[in-house]
């Protein structure tokens, strides 16, 4: 047994020496990995300072550029804006100054400036004409040029008329960024700094007051790299590693450094730890082999001399009994072992055949295999049914076949295998194709399938048809974007209705001194000329604010006789404002012309509308044919309309026309084909709503590049009287109404004081009052009010609380509602007589013609005292 014990002795050798060369190479590799994690923490944080300080920069930057724009500078009103630069400084108290300097350098102010004190010219710092230039700039640290401090600059353009006019700049202690570096801290020993772009230190961990101002080590600065390891002789003399990372925004560098005896030391002490340990490892690992060297050959010479004996037929004694008995326990095991390897094979087998059967039992995900190559080589039932192909057809071929031809063609498949390899896993949403070459919409997986040694053996990819729920995130983002336009216009709508009803309170005011001074004021030509041109542009302004009121569904649908040719003519000077110079507008009317029934307010919002419509349809200009025929139906002739007499206006465009989808959608609610955000899609809709509440029809024919048609169907009036005549009569009339004690009650002054004095004007005696509770106390006070006219909408009390508490005391006095809005009319008891605003004296006069019915304890009618004479 000499042999063995050799060999075993050699072996222990054998492992020793490498073991101690090994600790060797451990102690040098751990020594670079230790500076190489050193050189990773220094750029590491380098890199935080570095961003730390460009973030201050930004901020800074960011607060200058939200005032640039203030009103006051874009009007050039410097003194104005320095109570905003006030306020701005006072929102950063770091900062030194705010300063504005014109294009030739020259400060305008400079709040850090010494009252008084000329204000210098700067055009020579770099900072000045960065931002004079069109961009924000930084400077480096100015050294006592200024102020005896040292300071920082940052200035950004300010923008006027296409132009940079100014350079807005703020001023920052250095100081400031000796805050950000104690906020930084390092271990002990390290040294962290920032410099400017010239390599002067702005601030440092290390003696602040004896470097700041001062040049760095030159090192720092032989290298443009964003960042960087360096070596080299510091400021304080000591050879230092360090790294540096340099801002993008100001060229400033952040700087960590750690001196070479601090590594050294460091290092050394994980040196002598690390030997120390293999030392000991090397000793314990030696006397280990010894000991497990002798309970290793003794039982091998026990089973040679048992061996020997039984081959010269010798009983073994009993050493050699427990010999052999260890040796068919070896035997046993390795039989036994044998056998669980046998069974955990069959195991595998089934496993893999119950893993192969839930895979093909997928069919809602395609499931298959691909060769490094991209050939498919398994193929599950989901992917027959989700792609068409069984696996004899599809086995083999490459996995590009399910690409469309674009993707193919674009190389998207070859990209797809790339990444999936680079980077494991790649998944994608894009169009594929079935075997019979329909698209569908599918979620792709694939993953990089490899061996033990990491060698790419192919792809696992995973198919899912998600057409139906890409349809289904369409159709919700659709919905989304209707609920957007929807509420964007109710907003406008909201703003356009209050704009509107405000207008009309100064509007009345207008007209209705207009009057009274056509009245009062001298038989003069002249005057009275001017006086008719002021009511006229009134009366402009009165139609304005009705179409404003029409377009905020805030006016109700107030159907009256329509001359649609004079309507046209009326507006005209509008739809040629509105169109541009570049459309031609042509009106083909017959001579004579049957009247309509239907809003003429809505009429000329429709008409403006589908003007719109055809010139935005004609963007190189073209012609516009704005034309009325009369249209007589009979019974089974229109689907739509009832049978009747029609009179058909037309809108026709010689624009870009329609395709047969895009005009069979064309009057769904938020459809537009002017593209996101230049349309709500509401406007031909609006359009058939308001044909239809006339009593009409709205139709569109289009074919694409022949322009479009648009034909609005209104009945004609027969038998109804022009609001022309209605007013002549009612002039007739005025000077039999009858004399009444009337409350007035408005919370607009300018308002009130006219209604009052049209009442007047009507032979009336007129009670002013500017809210609803003084005029409940005028009630109570004075007992013969024959009627109350008040304002609908008043704060603390409505008109219409106003007139349900003067109908609970005081049920035999009418109350009048007067208001602009049309919301009213859902809410006002139908039987209270609506007064809309801006009303005339012929109109105010109309209303008190009536005779109002209240129910008290009975029924009770309010008959008018006639009075004898009127003033006019």
């Amino acid at each position: 047994m000499r042999t063995v014990r050799g060999h075993f002795i050699g072996l222990a050798t054998a492992i020793v020496v490498p073991a101690f060369l090994i600790s060797a190479f451990l102690m040098w590799w751990d020594a670079e990995r230790e500076r190489e994690a050193l050189e990773r923490d220094l750029l590491g944080r380098a890199r935080i300072l570095s961003q730390a300080i460009e973030r201050e920069m930004r901020v800074s930057i960011a607060a200058l550029e939200a005032v640039r724009h203030s009103t006051v500078l874009m009007q050039g009103d410097v003194q104005a804006f320095i109570e905003v630069a006030k306020q701005l400084h006072a929102d950063h108290p770091h900062w030194n100054g705010v300063v504005l300097t014109d294009r030739e350098g020259q400060q305008v102010f400079n709040l850090a400036a010494q009252p008084g004190r000329p204000l210098p010219n700067i055009a020579h710092y770099e900072v000045i004409r960065g931002a004079l230039a069109g961009r924000a700039s930084v400077s480096e640290l100015l050294v006592g040029r200024v102020l005896p401090v040292n300071l920082v600059g940052i200035d950004v353009p300010v923008w006027i008329d296409g132009h940079v006019k100014y350079a807005l700049g703020l001023s920052m202690p250095a100081s400031y960024f000796q805050n950000i570096l104690a906020s930084h801290p390092v271990p002990k020993g390290w040294i962290i700094g920032v410099v400017d772009q010239k390599g002067i230190i702005v601030a440092r961990s290390v003696d602040p007051t004896g470097g700041v101002g001062k040049p760095t080590a030159p090192f720092w600065m032989t290298t443009e790299k964003p960042e960087d390891i360096v070596r080299g002789i510091g400021r304080l003399d000591i050879p230092i590693v360090g790294a540096y990372a340099r801002s993008e925004l100001s060229g400033w560098r952040a700087l960590v450094s750690v001196p070479v005896t601090v590594l050294n030391e460091q290092r050394n002490r994980r040196i002598l730890a690390l030997g120390l340990g293999s030392g000991a490892l090397l000793l314990a690992g030696g006397a280990g082999a010894i000991l497990l060297g002798r309970r290793v050959v003794r039982p091998i010479e026990h089973l040679a001399r048992d061996a020997a004996l039984y081959l010269q037929q010798t009983p073994p004694d009993d050493s050699a009994v427990k010999a052999l008995d260890e040796t068919r326990i070896l035997a046993e095991s390795l039989t036994r072992a044998g056998h669980d390897q046998r069974q955990a094979l069959a195991a595998r087998g089934e496993s893999d055949k119950q893993f192969k059967l839930l895979v093909e039992g997928v069919s809602d995900y395609a499931l298959y295999m691909l060769d490094p190559n991209g050939n498919v080589s398994t193929w599950n039932s989901g992917a027959l049914r989700i792609k068409g192909y069984s696996a004899e057809e599809i086995v083999g071929k490459h996995f590009s076949k399910f690409y469309t031809n674009e993707d193919r063609e674009a190389g998207e498949p070859q990209r797809a295998l790339e990444a999936a390899e680079q980077n494991g896993r790649f998944e994608k949403e894009s169009w594929r194709v079935r075997k019979d070459g329909t698209r569908f919409w599918a979620h792709v997986v694939i993953d990089a399938i490899r061996d033990d040694n990491g060698k790419l053996i192919g792809y696992a990819k995973i198919t899912r048809d998600i057409t139906e729920r890409k349809r289904s995130q369409e159709l919700l983002d659709g919905a989304r974007e209707a609920l957007l336009q929807s509420q964007k216009m109710e907003a406008i709508g909201q703003l356009t209705g209050g704009v509107a009803h405000d207008f009309n309170n100064l509007l009345m005011v207008v007209l209705s001194s207009l009057e009274l001074m056509r009245k009062r004021l001298p038989d003069d030509a002249k005057l009275m000329a001017l006086l008719e041109n002021a009511v006229q542009g009134a009366q402009r302004g009165s139609t304005l604010t009705k179409r404003m009121l029409a377009f905020a569904r805030r006016q109700e649908l107030k159907k009256e006789v329509i001359d649609i040719p004079q309507l046209v003519s009326g507006m005209s000077d509008l739809l040629q404002r509105s169109l541009g110079p570049s459309i031609v507008i042509e009106t083909h009317f017959p001579v004579v012309s049957k009247p309509v029934l239907g809003d003429a307010n809505q009429l000329e919002m429709i008409l403006l509308n589908l003007t719109v419509n055809a010139r935005d349809a004609m963007p190189n200009g073209g012609q516009i044919v704005i034309a009325t025929r009369e249209e007589v139906l009979r019974p089974g002739e229109g689907n739509q309309l009832r049978p009747g007499t029609y009179v058909c206006l037309t809108v026709r465009d010689t624009g870009t026309g329609m395709d047969e989808v895009t005009l069979h959608r064309a009057m769904e609610p938020f459809f537009t084909t002017k593209g996101t955000g230049k349309g709500t899609g509401l406007g031909l809709s609006m359009v058939h709503g308001v044909a239809e509440q006339s009593g009409g029809w709205f139709t569109l024919r289009s074919r694409l590049g022949e322009g479009t048609t648009a034909e609005l169907w209104l009945p004609v009036a027969e038998g109804q009287a022009s609001a022309s005549r209605s007013e002549e009569v009612l002039t007739d009339k005025l000077a039999d109404l009858p004399s009444l004690t009337i409350l007035a009650i408005d919370d607009d002054g300018l308002v009130l004081t006219n209604t009052v004095a049209m009442l007047g004007e009507l032979g009336h005696s007129a009670i002013a009052a500017s809210s609803g509770k003084q005029a409940l106390d005028i009630l109570r006070k004075h007992g013969s009010v024959d009627l109350v006219i008040t304002d609908y909408a008043m704060p603390q009390m409505t008109g219409l609380e106003l007139a349900n508490a003067i109908k609970k005391q005081w049920p035999h006095i009418p109350v009048i509602i007067a208001t602009g809005f049309a919301e009213m009319a859902a809410e006002v008891d139908t039987t209270l007589p609506k007064l809309a605003k801006p009303f005339t004296e012929a109109e105010l006069a109309k209303m008190l013609d009536l005779d109002f019915l209240r129910a008290g304890d009975g029924e009770r009618v309010l008959k008018f005292r006639s009075r004898p004479s009127s003033k006019h």
